[in-house]
């Protein structure tokens, strides 16, 4: 199957855009696989928690549940590709390579790419979509080594995070590159079918390091939405969304010509 249907997210010559919700880089367009992706079917059990009364005045407070938490340590050593699925994941793509799973990793590694032009890359999902309307998503993962050949790695080939993935045309997804951070949006009605929310020099990360993502989405009365992101432990980004909100999907993990680690994924229902 093919290599994903996106190339090239960023450019590394653009300069960073900082902190604005609106702001579009024009940079190299996205390309689509021309591949039809099927959805495995999985049972998900999702827990379910009752409001609790809480305090002297018996405020009503819902508690956090967790719905996922996988560390990835029950699985038997394996390779995985396209459109196979395993416990409440799926590969939607492979990129020529493999998903492996074993010793307590999910590892993404698609094919090597060996010319300037190309890329290969690697997604995986829940089979299930999340639809709370306050969802605490965290994702912790390394960047293992960059693929590419013949040419400079680029700063967006390493890890990505994803939520609220609906297809591959509308997601929502994070990046820890080694020159900074930036959230955006998988959208057709933006150039190159790509919305940046956010970038900043701050937090970053390099091949190797240990990556603690944490994204925090509410869903308002009026629909809009409230995001909220926390990498190691510290807040690095608010933002509110009120033009093209995505309110649900799947969460997973994605890699651009790079061998990508995952070792924990948790989901929450904080409504």
């Amino acid at each position: 199957m093919g290599s994903g249907p996106f190339k090239e997210f960023g450019d590394p010559a653009d300069p960073l855009v900082t902190g604005v919700a609106e702001e579009v880089r024009m940079g190299t367009a996205l390309r689509r696989a021309g591949l039809t992706y099927g959805v495995a079917s999985a049972v998900f059990v999702l827990g379910l928690v009752a409001a609790l009364v809480m305090g002297t005045n018996a405020t009503n407070a819902t508690a956090a549940v967790r719905v996922l938490d996988d560390r990835f340590v029950d699985y038997e050593a394996g390779s995985h590709t396209d459109l196979d699925s395993f416990g409440p994941w799926q590969v939607n793509f492979a990129g020529y390579g493999e998903v492996t799973t074993g010793a307590g990793v999910l590892r993404l590694a698609p094919a090597a790419a060996n010319d300037a032009g190309v890329t290969h890359a690697a997604l995986v999902t829940t089979a299930a979509d999340f639809d709370h309307r306050c969802q605490v998503s965290r994702f912790v993962y390394s960047t293992v080594s960059q693929l590419r050949t013949g040419s400079p790695a680029n700063p967006w080939e390493v890890g990505w995070v994803v939520w609220d993935y609906v297809d591959n045309e509308r997601f929502s997804y994070g990046i820890v590159k080694p020159n900074g951070l930036e959230i955006g949006q998988r959208h057709p009605d933006y150039p190159g079918g790509q919305r940046f929310l956010h970038t900043s020099a701050q937090p970053s990360a390099g091949v190797g390091d240990r990556v603690d993502f944490q994204v925090k989405r509410k869903v308002k009365r009026s629909g809009a939405t409230l995001t909220v992101i926390r990498v190691n432990g510290e807040g690095v980004a608010r933002l509110n969304d009120s033009l093209h909100p995505y309110t649900h999907g799947r969460v997973g993990l994605y890699s651009e010509d790079a061998v990508v680690d995952a070792r924990r994924v948790v989901v929450k229902d904080c409504s």
